[in-house]
């Protein structure tokens, strides 16, 4: 439904929310005076960063509930294909975690994981700006697939040689290094 599903805007607003939370954050690292919980909430900057930390908390209230509405857990059978938030969300109807566990490992996966697509991105951008002949190959690729006029899920599964590329960058420039 189109009233309670996420907008887009939501989610560029999410993903701004997350840019101008690293950007408190490093801030307040930088500054002894901004340590004291208490003291930091008078500041400009700490009003903004608990803002900030309000509306994520929001967003992700909200993805959680709509994902609860979408899915009827009972229903689902083969672990393998289940995905992260649905375990969560076993987990919670089983009576193992609570809403705010489930809170807490939503907000924490979704930031990490725009920590990590950004710095791979970066990297992929890096390296087909380095090699222009792989660049030219990914290039023509995506245009001879969009010509195809897919739906974007499955345009994505013919684009075969840039998948390639994308996973040596992430082989080159790991972005968890100390994991792989």
């Amino acid at each position: 439904d189109k009233e309670n599903s996420q907008s887009s805007q939501e989610v560029f607003d999410f993903i701004k929310a997350i840019d101008i939370l690293l950007e408190l954050l490093l801030k307040r690292d930088e500054r002894p005076w901004y340590w004291n919980d208490t003291l930091f909430s008078f500041f400009t900057d700490g009003k903004e960063y608990y803002k900030t930390v309000d509306f994520i908390k929001c967003f992700c209230i909200k993805a959680i509930k709509e994902r609860m509405n979408c899915v009827e857990l009972d229903e689902i059978n083969d672990d393998n294909r289940i995905i992260f938030i649905d375990r969560l969300l076993n987990s919670m109807q089983n009576g193992d975690w609570s809403m705010e566990d489930v809170l807490s490992e939503t907000q924490t996966f979704l930031f990490a994981g725009y920590d990590t697509v950004a710095t791979a991105l970066s990297w992929c951008l890096f390296m087909l700006g380095s090699n222009l002949e792989i660049q030219e190959k990914v290039f023509q690729e995506v245009k001879r697939v969009n010509e195809l006029n897919l739906p974007i899920h499955q345009l994505v599964k013919n684009l075969r040689y840039m998948e390639c590329a994308i996973k040596e960058t992430l082989r080159i420039h790991p972005s968890a290094p100390l994991i792989s």
